[in-house]
């Protein structure tokens, strides 16, 4: 659900803006304290949502996990599958005339579990339960912990708790077989926070290194061996929120524990925009749109999109994938409220001009973008293209109510290129959990 019942935190608001940045200096890579590393394959890492660790289920390849956006008057929901072959999205069920609704069922969430976040590693599909901080209702339900399963539904099974003062923060990231995360501590003075590893195979719960909770130390994004992490600059002191003057990205090898600086931008510059291992940064002394590939290090420009001169107009950036760029001009009215106008283009990477884009819905009287959640082997993405908010109640075993807005996604399939010219050759997808 995108409205949980706690505030994550004051930088999950920060993350939402877009912008620009100058080039962090060239240092020598910085080493954390040395420790006993956990055992894990060396594969590569990626990472299971965006920067911002936004989520709207997972992917395996065939199909989609999501959360049903349906809630029972008790507070229970259902974990659900969108199956590309047929092109339905069912509970995550096989038994036949299950009503859904209790522990005997495979695709049953109990409760007082507060968010669910569906997220696929290698062959298992991970529950991870953000908690609701409601511990004096739910008890142990509401506490932060963490489910294995079959992409069927089979051999379910609790793997990892945390304790009440614990938070799980996305994004989360893998390398196939471990899901990795920030980990922060409330303490009576304080926190702390560090980046967890939890093998799925075995449960093993390790702690990978520290972070400085101080500075913010923030997980943004993850590939090859390497997790992309973001704080405020050194000279901000302990209270990073207070006089911020700057940010910056850092790589941190998961095997040696070494950092690398690699960007970095001022307070009152807008962020950069990651899309896997490419950052988006708004050149505003160029007026130009670059993309910066965080493997190679290598820089590209879209010289054919001009940023905004007039203070009225802001530039947003939407996506980046494949070579193509979807972003959102929209021109305020000048010395009174309400938009002048409000466009969404998008630009390849091979040059030609900007086009029109007109892949939008309304979503709570503002214009949304049909926006990608998974890429299919067959050249498709699997989009959603309309979202409204339900109003639905819900109370716990006393009869206590509680209110959750529960959004209401439609998906469809799109193949890749119909959707960056702009043409709404949609094959839906029919719901049957709603």
């Amino acid at each position: 659900m995108r409205k949980l019942f706690y505030l994550l935190c004051v930088l999950a608001g920060v993350l939402a803006f877009y912008g620009c940045g100058e080039k962090a200096p060239t240092n020598v890579p910085v080493s954390r304290p040395t420790q006993e590393l956990p055992p894990h394959a060396a594969m590569p890492l990626y990472a299971l949502q965006g920067a911002d660790g936004f989520s709207t289920g997972s992917g395996n390849g065939e199909g989609y996990f999501s959360i049903s956006p349906v809630i029972r008057q008790n507070g229970s929901g259902n974990l659900r599958y969108t199956d590309y072959a047929t092109r339905q999205t069912v509970t995550l069920c096989g038994q036949p005339n299950c009503t859904h609704s209790d522990e005997s069922c495979t695709g049953w969430l109990a409760p007082g579990s507060g968010g669910v976040v569906p997220s696929v590693v290698g062959e298992t599909l991970a529950l991870v339960y953000l908690g609701t901080g409601d511990y004096d209702t739910w008890g142990a339900a509401a506490l932060p912990h963490i489910e294995t399963m079959n992409f069927d539904g089979s051999e379910r099974r609790k793997i990892a708790e945390f304790k009440a003062n614990e938070r799980i923060e996305k994004p989360f990231f893998t390398d196939g077989q471990s899901l990795y995360f920030r980990l922060t501590t409330d303490q009576e003075k304080g926190r702390t926070a560090s980046i967890r590893q939890i093998d799925l195979a075995t449960g093993e719960n390790s702690q990978l290194c520290a972070l400085d909770a101080d500075r913010v130390d923030w997980i943004w994004g993850a590939f090859d061996r390497s997790v992309l992490l973001y704080r405020t600059k050194e000279e901000n002191g302990a209270d990073p929120f207070e006089q911020v003057s700057g940010y910056q990205l850092y790589l941190l090898n998961i095997d040696t524990l070494e950092e690398t600086p690699v960007f970095a931008w001022e307070a009152q510059e807008p962020m950069p925009n990651l899309f896997g291992s490419s950052l988006v940064v708004c050149n505003e002394k160029a007026g130009e749109v670059e993309v910066r590939d965080l493997r190679s290090g290598e820089t590209f420009s879209f010289s054919q999109v001009r940023l905004p001169e007039d203070p009225n107009t802001d530039f947003v950036v939407y996506d980046y994938r494949d070579g193509h760029l979807l972003y959102r001009v929209r021109k305020l009215k000048e010395h009174k409220p309400g938009i002048e106008s409000l466009v969404f283009y998008t630009a390849d990477k091979e040059g030609g001009e900007p086009r029109v884009w007109d892949l939008q819905y309304m979503f709570e009287g503002k214009a949304a973008a049909v926006t990608v959640i998974d890429t299919l082997a067959t050249g498709q993405y699997l989009v959603v293209k309309h979202e409204a908010y339900e109003q639905g109640a819900a109370q716990n075993e006393e009869g206590v109510p509680y209110y959750s807005n529960t959004p209401v996604r439609d998906y469809a399939l799109i193949d890749a290129a119909d959707y960056w010219e702009g043409i709404p050759r949609y094959i839906d997808i029919t719901d049957h959990t709603t």
